[in-house]
């Protein structure tokens, strides 16, 4: 799933599809042949989910080599993932400064642009047209904050009072049913809402030592980015505040010590 195509270029993955189906390609450089043969025909490439292990050992890589020197990054990770897959994963979902950029009011406006022509189903061609986002970043972006018809700004005490009958009467986890009951706001907004804020186990009080603790060793388990798997060592946080206060108490530059 993160073989996508990055920025310009040949879109490799639609593109050792269509030659696997037998469909003729167009006109490409032996380079652009090889590139396409080693990263994603080769039946030596891993194409496996990335571990948590993996993810951990690939941000400490990234993090001591700078952002540079991939295929040092993919021979010392020792996995079998080629430098493309490591550059790739990286950027895609554990680059802070790309997966926590704040949006501007620029990209907005190019993404509303991109979708208007693209559609709201090809986000890899709209990531690929809109710098340094990814697909899921503006698949999120768009569906949660830009989205004519969404509802923004502060809950009401109404809304949240209407929500958490809602979850009662459907159950937890029937965003789609529960947001056909809430005007303007989507499955998301519904979902995040709840979870952050109104859930009853939702803890408010500041964070432990134990709890701090637990926090750190489920990330070196599970590695930075497998927040939904992190939150369940850590009850009462949500992923959002697991995610935040790991940020806050490991210096991403010692990472690797």
């Amino acid at each position: 799933d993160d073989a996508g195509g990055v920025g310009g270029g040949v879109n490799g993955e639609a593109y050792g599809e269509n030659f696997l189906k037998g469909k003729r390609p167009p006109t490409r450089r032996e380079e652009d042949c090889q590139q396409c043969f080693e990263h994603f025909l080769d039946p030596d490439v891993v194409r496996t989910k990335w571990t948590g292990a993996e993810d951990k050992k690939l941000l400490e890589l990234a993090t001591h080599y700078k952002g540079h020197y991939w295929d040092e990054v993919a021979r010392e990770l020792g996995t079998g993932r080629t430098e493309y897959q490591c550059l790739v994963r990286y950027q895609r979902s554990l680059n802070r400064n790309l997966v926590n950029r704040p949006w501007t009011e620029a990209e907005d406006e190019h993404l509303k642009e991109l979708v208007a022509t693209y559609g709201d189903s090809n986000w890899q061609t709209v990531a690929n047209l809109l710098s340094n986002r990814t697909r899921e970043q503006c698949m999120a972006r768009y569906n949660k904050t830009l989205r004519p018809g969404l509802r923004g700004g502060n809950w009401s005490a109404a809304e949240d009072l209407k929500l958490q009958l809602l979850v009662e009467v459907y159950g937890r986890g029937s965003w789609s049913k529960i947001a056909a009951h809430m005007p303007n706001r989507n499955d998301q907004k519904c979902r995040e809402r709840y979870e952050n804020l109104l859930a009853p186990e939702k803890k408010k009080s500041p964070w432990s030592a134990q709890e701090v603790t637990k926090l750190l060793d489920a990330v070196a388990n599970h590695g930075p980015g497998s927040w939904s798997k992190i939150k369940a060592h850590v009850p009462g946080r949500t992923d959002a505040e697991c995610r935040i206060k790991w940020e806050t108490v490991v210096d991403i530059k010692d990472y690797d010590k």
